[in-house]
């Protein structure tokens, strides 16, 4: 009954019907809903639609619904179907540019949608869309995040905010405790190019300067490198 009248809503793109249909619901049955749109019909949507129903859901009740949302852009994601791009995507994101949006729900949907991201061009849409301009916000969040395109974006970002050294060892620091090969690689390009003396570390991975200078010549060059 409940996969039924969501699958006929959801055909009609009637999501202000779908909303209000929700909210009439019991518990239960908007738990079952919330299961039903977060794993199976946001996931399988047009790129439009799915940013249009998240808006609409978000927008209605963001505490409810923002996870549900964002769990399906995260498997969206995973299979290469979230488009940042698009009347639709403007629209989601510029929500959070908006008063009714909390710190709290422009934290969760950024760090969600840069870690469901595959190329830094897509962080960037995310960043314009929502506004956040913010160079410090922006590599707290990729720190959350660890994929090659936040971790690409993550080395951008902390170009602008070389002068604060405290900051670039802290980083280095939490990379190298993160433990994974490309987080520690990455960790040895940021001592080595900002001269970080007070890091110590054993690095397995050894670049040359010119290697160095490199990779920030292109994605590609990142993740051969770094990975």
């Amino acid at each position: 009954m409940v996969m039924l009248r969501l699958q006929q809503m959801v055909a009609a793109k009637d999501w202000a019907a779908l909303v209000a249909w929700h909210d009439a619901q019991s518990r239960s049955r908007q738990r079952e809903a919330g299961r039903l749109l977060g794993q199976r019909l946001m996931v399988e949507i047009d790129d439009d639609d799915f940013w249009r129903l998240a808006l609409a859901l978000v927008a209605a009740h963001s505490r409810a619904h923002l996870g549900t949302c964002m769990r399906a852009a995260t498997t969206r994601g995973e299979r290469g179907r979230l488009v940042f791009e698009g009347e639709g995507f403007d629209a989601f994101a510029a929500w959070f540019k908006g008063s009714e949006a909390t710190a709290e729900d422009v934290r969760k949907a950024a760090t969600a949608l840069i870690g469901a991201a595959r190329r830094p061009e897509e962080i960037g849409a995310v960043w314009r869309g929502m506004g956040i301009d913010n160079a410090r916000q922006r590599a707290e969040w990729l720190l959350a995040t660890n994929t090659p395109a936040s971790r690409y974006e993550l080395m951008l970002t902390l170009r602008s905010l070389e002068a604060d050294r405290e900051l670039l060892s802290r980083v280095c620091r939490f990379l190298m405790r993160r433990g994974n090969g490309p987080s520690f690689n990455l960790a040895f390009y940021l001592k080595r190019f900002y001269g970080l003396d007070d890091v110590r570390g054993t690095f397995s991975l050894r670049l040359q300067p010119w290697q160095l200078a490199r990779l920030e010549e292109s994605f590609a060059a990142f993740c051969e490198v770094v990975g």
